[in-house]
């Protein structure tokens, strides 16, 4: 399923700042790593064993994200040590939830363009959640808050 995020840079110049943008994605990318843990873990606890990379993914999890969120929030307040914020960012995910990016655009705000199965597409909206953002899975489009809004507001969300 094709996707698009948009981001707000936080300055207002003509440009991105690189160094906003690049501590932006590292965060990003920890809080959706966090996010594959609880999908994988809510899967596993699952006795009708949704199959969430069926055609109907988008469908059942657009009814299932507002109870979703806050089972996530409920598992980052329960988890004790999570891994620094960089090293969550370096961990490897496997080919089908890596989050993967197949074009940017650099107007703004910023696009992310992307393909995700069934379980990134979870654990993508529940990154953007995380970050302050909303998701219109409808239409697969994700909106989230100025970077630096999203930075500050995911690092809280993954030191609880």
């Amino acid at each position: 399923m094709d996707y698009q995020i948009e981001v707000t840079p936080s300055s207002r110049a003509d440009g991105i700042n690189a160094l906003e943008l690049a501590d932006f994605l590292q965060k990003f990318r920890a809080a959706y790593v966090v996010a594959t843990w609880f999908i994988d873990y809510e899967l596993s606890r699952r006795e009708d064993r949704i199959e969430f990379d069926d055609g109907h993914a988008r469908y059942w999890l657009n009814d299932a994200l507002p109870q979703l969120e806050r089972q996530f929030e409920l598992f980052l307040r329960t988890q004790r040590a999570l891994p620094p914020v960089a090293t969550l960012a370096r961990h490897r995910l496997s080919p089908e939830e890596e989050l993967v990016f197949q074009g940017i655009s650099t107007n703004s705000p910023i696009r992310f363009i992307g393909y995700c199965t069934g379980t990134s597409l979870a654990a993508l909206a529940l990154a953007v959640a995380i970050s302050g953002g909303e998701a219109d899975l409808k239409n697969m489009k994700f909106t989230v808050q100025p970077m630096a809004d999203a930075i500050v507001k995911i690092v809280k969300e993954l030191r609880r």
